[in-house]
């Protein structure tokens, strides 16, 4: 079975971008923990309780039930507790001024019973298929390979009057993609029918999936570069087991016997999406960066976001049955609201499967990395630190930009919604005949237009109006889901959320409402990604981070100076954050890091705040001494706030967006 070429080229794009994503949470230190905050302990027997990244001393307590439990084999960072007598206790482990208590439960030894061993449950086996028992003489078929999209390598439309799609494959032995092919062990590149449908297919035959006059194939392998292929005959020999991930099942694989036969097919010229794109839009004559700039301006035309499939079966997860809010793997964004829902065995399209410029923020400038590469193997190419989409290209010293993401594109859409149709009979409504990069780019744009019924729910969608609403101006910690990486990996984790004003959903339903992203705000440090960062010190983020301090309702007053004073272009009575008989502003009010000084400033009014200066006839910034003072943290200051203080302290109470509770839930400490 071939896979999918889009998912593999996003995967590849994924492993590139592991760099990107936090390896201890923002640079902070790790939190000290228990290895268990409960611990069960049968009488007489002994259990070990760790903490983790200790670098202290511990020193354990008995804080009650002495007469329960016995603390032995006390060393750094671990200790050993025996039961004694049936009951609970609790154990105190101090490192520093941090203090860890774990509840322990002794239970009385249970006598022993002699069980009957249940029978071992054994995996569902689907029948293996039944080895073939010999060759079936191919060379006696007509064969010719069309290739569905020329010039790329992808897909190819065998025409052949061979009723058994699995006794052959054509190979390509000299192609000169063997380093660009899919898998890792491909030595040449193989081109067999798919064992897969599509749905904007009309079968003859959908067991077989054979189509009018032949079969739909796709490369295995290496890429292939067209020329003279070879046919081969294959046989089934055997089988193998293997598990299936998602079904716990044993699933068997066939296992084939290959021999070349006499048998060749000629193809014109074939290339892969980075040679496509040089060919098409490069300019060898002109600076490097000139030629990169201008493929990518090629590429940017041609290139969609998503494809079109058909819908599968929606379902309710039964682990995660609320809808939530989880962050974002990736630095430059914000946070997701998640659903409950989802599709089962969605299936396919062909004419999304065949156009070859569908990529998202990682696969584009995937893409744009092996054109840089190609156009000069001596460049340096290295993901970009801020924005996800984006590569730096390092050429002779100079160091320049590229990346983005196709715009726009199809969606899921309904079975009885499709329009296109590949018949391969040659008719004026056979998709087959529309082979071209323009109409088949319309035609899945055209399916990313189309109204498609909702199913129904059991439960209203979550918005952001929603959330801000929840949380108000003053706003709250929430308990959500904290994706650690693109590849799925996900725990339970904290931020800090607040109406902010705003009035839509977002874009891309990304987070619109206040948040605090690399800044400290109430004793803790909250990273790049937006989430708390549980044990960061303050001194050691600024000194790799340059974070933000927040501060609320901060009284600053503006001077009496006779000046008329605005605030962004707002005359002083007409901004409600700011109240002159206090000089209070509302709200929340960052202070950024001016690493070269080693100050904070309140950035908003020290920039936002401007006079009319009547002699020279022009507006100023505010430059009253005491004010910006007062707009001012110094070093000293800083470091006197203890603006750590509750960094290995996990809020007490919270709204709750973790999906296993009803969304806006509020735990109360």
């Amino acid at each position: 079975m071939r896979t999918n070429k889009k998912l593999i080229a996003c995967a590849l794009s994924f492993a590139l971008l592991l760099g990107l994503f936090p390896a201890n949470e923002g640079s902070a230190a790790k939190k000290v923990s228990l290895s268990t905050r409960r611990l069960t302990v049968t009488k007489g027997k002994m259990k070990t309780l760790k903490v983790k990244n200790a670098v202290k001393t511990v020193k354990w307590k008995i804080l009650s039930g002495k007469q329960r439990i016995t603390l032995k084999k006390k060393s750094k960072a671990t200790v050993t507790i025996k039961g004694r007598k049936k009951g609970t206790a609790k154990v105190q482990a101090a490192i520093g001024r941090t203090k860890l208590v774990c509840k322990v439960t002794v239970k009385n030894e249970k006598n022993k019973e002699r069980k009957t061993p249940k029978p071992e449950k054994k995996p569902k086996k689907k029948p293996s298929p039944k080895p073939t028992a010999a060759w079936k003489n191919v060379e006696k078929y007509l064969y010719e390979v069309i290739p569905l999209l020329a010039p790329f390598n992808e897909y190819f439309y065998i025409k052949t009057d061979n009723p058994d799609p699995d006794s052959f494959q054509f190979v390509d032995k000299e192609t000169k993609y063997p380093q660009r092919g899919i898998y890792g062990h491909g030595k040449f590149c193989r081109i067999l029918p798919t064992d897969y449908s599509f749905s904007d297919v009309k079968y003859e035959n959908k067991e077989t999936r054979r189509v009018n006059g032949g079969y739909i194939a796709a490369v295995s392998g290496a890429d292939t570069d067209g020329g003279e292929l070879r046919l081969q005959e294959r046989r089934v020999i055997g089988t193998r087991p293997v598990k299936n991930l998602n079904t716990g099942e044993i699933e068997y694989e066939k296992e084939y016997e290959y021999r070349d036969t006499a048998v060749t097919a000629q193809v014109g010229e074939l290339k892969d999406v980075v040679d496509y794109l040089i060919s098409a839009y490069g300019d060898s004559s002109k600076p490097y960066f000139d030629n990169l700039s201008g493929i990518q301006s090629g590429f940017e035309k041609e290139c969609i976001y998503s494809g079109v499939y058909v819908l599968g079966e929606q379902k309710k997860s039964t682990t995660a049955p609320y809808y939530g809010i989880s962050t974002s793997p990736h630095v430059d964004q914000t946070f997701y609201i998640q659903s409950p829902y989802y599709r089962s065995d969605s299936e396919p399209m062909l004419i999304s499967q065949l156009y070859p410029m569908r990529y998202d923020s990682l696969g584009f400038p995937s893409i744009m990395r092996s054109v840089a590469k190609e156009l000069d193997s001596t460049v340096s190419v290295e993901w970009s630190s801020t924005s996800h989409y984006l590569i730096d290209v390092t050429y002779n010293g100079e160091t320049k930009s590229y990346g983005g993401a196709g715009t726009g594109g199809g969606q899921g859409i309904r079975a009885d919604q499709i329009k296109y149709w590949y018949s391969f009979d040659g008719s004026a409504d056979d998709a087959y005949m529309k082979r071209n990069l323009k109409d088949m780019s319309s035609m899945i744009r055209e399916y990313g237009k189309l109204e498609v019924p909702e199913d129904p729910t059991d439960q209203p969608k979550l918005t952001w109006e929603a959330v801000r609403k929840t949380v108000g101006k003053e706003g709250s910690y929430v308990k959500l889901i904290v994706l650690t990486s693109v590849f799925g990996g996900s725990r339970d984790g904290y931020t800090f959320m607040y109406d902010d004003g705003s009035t839509g959903e977002g874009s891309w339903d990304w987070g619109a409402v206040g948040y605090f992203s690399n800044a400290w705000y109430d004793g803790r440090y909250f990273n790049r990604w937006k989430f708390f960062s549980p044990g960061a010190k303050f001194e050691d983020t600024v000194k790799t981070e340059s974070p933000d301090i927040i501060m609320k309702d901060v009284k600053i007053k503006l001077p009496d100076d006779g000046k008329t004073y605005s605030y962004w272009g707002q005359t002083m009575d007409k901004v409600s954050r700011y109240h002159a008989e206090t000089g209070t502003w509302s709200g929340f009010m960052a202070y950024r890091y001016i690493p070269e000084k080693q100050t904070w400033i309140a950035a908003d009014l020290l920039n936002g705040i401007r006079y009319f200066d009547e002699e020279n006839k022009k507006y100023k910034f505010i430059d009253d001494p005491s004010f910006v003072a007062a707009c001012t943290i110094t070093m000293d200051e800083a470091l006197a706030m203890n603006l750590d203080a509750n960094t290995d302290k996990e809020p007490s109470s919270y709204y709750i967006y973790d999906q296993v509770t009803s969304p806006g839930t509020y735990h109360k400490g």
